[in-house]
């Protein structure tokens, strides 16, 4: 009954927010720049935000693990089966473990984990020895705008091994871990001290598991989130004005605030540069879109803060 019920809600949500998606994806295929997504931890494909867009998009899928690399379905998808750190050619031990997805090039916090009863997940079926590579060598000549990375507790070493190509990335989504659930695993604020270097913020953080000792939840202890990082508007702009970036530079900056719905930061380009650009109807159409679609998610956010507030303070 429950997973009916769940099920109509999910339809009617999704009628409510996505309304706007059929004109979003004209502008944003209008646009016709050629951009790229990597996706490194892909197991199941990419995610479902990219969506609106996947057929107009070049995707690349990293999955060392081999069944989940044999679950990435979409043909058009370029699937990648190496391990990627911050060195190539390094001979590297990848652990599996009872769960695909808690598999790591990092052994698992056994004196940690085994506070929880679920520890059994990240017990080790077996190893594999791998070759690795490095996102500035896989992709030497191949323009890449946007990186997944979720790749438990192994993020750091990739994104020291991608140092030149992150002056030309956009923007990053980078799943982080709060507590140690690994041996050796950098602190989530390094992550955030390195790509400062790069002219990259942290905008959001999406998404937040917690675990309780006796059952895995919605309530707990925070031990992972994904952090949505971009390069700044300042920045972009700036380089745009300077004329070291082209339009399409622009174009693909906005289809990346258009998927995480940052009306705001589509507003400021507008404001200040889209006089200099040829398609400034559809920008002024996108930016009405997105605020739209904003307006949406805050009233449903704001929602569910009332009820989180409720909860946190009076029961």
């Amino acid at each position: 009954m429950f997973k009916y019920i769940k099920k109509i809600i999910k339809k009617i949500l999704k009628k409510f927010l996505c309304s706007e998606n059929i004109e979003i994806e004209k502008i944003l295929k209008d646009f016709n720049c050629n951009f790229t997504l990597l996706d490194i931890g892909a197991a199941g494909g990419i995610h479902k935000r990219w969506s609106i867009i996947e057929n107009n998009i070049n995707v690349f899928c990293v999955e060392p693990q081999p069944e989940s690399f044999s679950k990435i379905k979409n043909i058009k998808f370029n699937k990648i089966d190496k391990i990627f750190d911050k060195e190539k050619n390094l001979k590297k031990k990848l652990y599996l473990t009872n769960k695909n997805d808690t598999s790591s090039l990092l052994l698992p916090n056994v004196d940690h984990l085994q506070k929880f009863n679920n520890y059994s997940r990240f017990e080790l079926k077996k190893t594999l020895e791998l070759n690795t590579t490095t996102i500035d060598h896989e992709f030497e000549k191949t323009e890449l705008d946007f990186v997944k990375i979720d790749v438990e507790g192994y993020h750091l070493n990739i994104l020291e091994g991608s140092k030149k190509k992150l002056d030309n990335i956009l923007g990053l989504e980078v799943e982080v871990e709060l507590q140690d659930i690994r041996l050796g695993q950098p602190e989530f604020y390094k992550v955030l001290n390195f790509l400062k270097g790069y002219n990259f913020e942290m905008h959001d953080i999406l998404n937040i598991i917690r675990w309780k000792r006796d059952s895995y939840q919605y309530t707990g202890q925070p031990h992972t989130c994904d952090l949505f990082f971009l390069k700044t508007p300042e920045f972009i702009i700036d380089e745009f004005q300077k004329g070291m970036i082209k339009e399409e530079k622009i174009f693909k900056y906005l289809l990346i605030l258009s998927i995480y719905n940052r009306s705001d930061l589509i507003s400021l380009i507008n404001n200040k540069i889209s006089n200099k650009l040829t398609k400034q109807t559809q920008i002024n159409d996108l930016e009405v879109l997105i605020k739209n679609k904003d307006k949406k998610i805050n009233l449903l956010r704001k929602t569910s803060l009332f009820f989180d507030n409720f909860l946190n303070n009076y029961i």
